[in-house]
């Protein structure tokens, strides 16, 4: 065999192989097989924390697809991770805290259905009840995750204004306790 069937051969094999990788990335290019995965916000607006369950199961085969659990706090926002964009059954639980008998409180659930065309899952955590908005618009999706970083924005604004006045006050003791120091020293002069 000469050096050029060699090189001749390289090149075809080359040619080929690559010809696989340019239609996938024409495929990603214009929107076609490769979607990315959703994302999930959940948001606890309830003044006690709670424990939270994620599931997702394929709706053909029964498979579960997804399993998360999250304790959130009151005013916490959480963004675990994504969830495929395939046709599931989606079931969000928020366990119940304990009540005053010591018992199980009452569990809340919410179902939905994922799709490829799903751009965002948003969960709302209440004290009395738990809102799952499953999105298939994508603009509809942009607002409500800006609405969502707003309302963050603002809990955490208010937060870092009552440490900022709580430094204020001491500062404040330091000037009285100056002005005492003065004080003793001129009637001690006299």
């Amino acid at each position: 065999m000469n050096r050029r069937n060699v090189l001749q051969a390289i090149g075809v094999g080359a040619s080929v192989g690559l010809a696989g990788c340019f239609q996938g990335l024409g495929e990603f290019f214009t929107g076609g097989g490769i979607q990315p995965n959703t994302p999930i916000l959940i948001f606890n607006e309830a003044e006690f924390s709670y424990n939270v369950a994620i599931e997702a199961q394929e709706a053909e085969t029964g498979r579960k697809t997804y399993d998360e659990g999250i304790n959130m706090i009151p005013g916490e926002r959480a963004v675990p991770r994504r969830i495929e964009r395939s046709p599931q059954q989606f079931r969000v639980t928020r366990h119940g805290r304990d009540g005053e008998d010591g018992g199980p409180g009452e569990d809340l659930v919410e179902t939905g259905q994922i799709t490829e065309e799903t751009q965002l899952v948003s969960v709302r955590i209440f004290d009395d009840t738990l809102e799952l908005e499953i999105i298939e618009d994508e603009d509809e999706a942009e607002a409500e995750q800006e609405e969502l970083e707003e309302e963050a924005n603002d809990s955490s604004e208010n937060t870092s204004g009552s440490t900022d006045n709580e430094g204020d006050s001491t500062d404040n003791e330091d000037d009285s306790t100056d002005n005492e120091d003065e004080s003793k020293e001129n009637t001690t002069g006299d």
